[in-house]
């Protein structure tokens, strides 16, 4: 594993998708998910970091994405997609379930900046 790439993407992706979290009032929009996602992906790292189990897919995933993105959620998706596949690829052999968790990060990523249904979370 990449130890100086991950050490930087995990902070990384936890301060993009922080702010999304708490952009607005609510907590359901696809600044909301976006972030969660973002969170989550840094969770991950974390977890393999550590080398410990991975968290829960977040609850907020769920369902199909209504509505316009923001230009903020728009930019933390372009800025964190690229990142994302680079650590699915490298974790793909020593952690295969973190790298799957990956994926479906940037899947539901795409499919929210196309205005896609979020596909069904991966089961491990």
């Amino acid at each position: 594993m990449a130890t100086k790439f991950f050490d930087t993407l995990q902070p990384y992706l936890a301060g993009l998708g922080g702010p999304l979290v708490v952009i607005d009032d609510n907590d359901t929009g696809t600044d909301d998910i976006v972030g969660n996602l973002l969170l989550f992906s840094a969770d991950v790292i974390g977890a393999v970091r550590a080398n410990e189990d991975l968290p829960p897919f977040p609850d907020v995933i769920a369902g199909v994405v209504a509505g316009k993105i923001n230009g903020a959620t728009r930019t933390a998706i372009i800025l964190a997609s690229a990142a994302l596949g680079v650590a699915e690829i490298q974790l793909s052999v020593t952690h295969p379930k973190a790298s799957k968790a990956l994926k479906y990060v940037n899947q539901v990523l795409r499919a929210i900046s196309s205005g896609k249904p979020v596909p069904v979370a991966p089961s491990f």
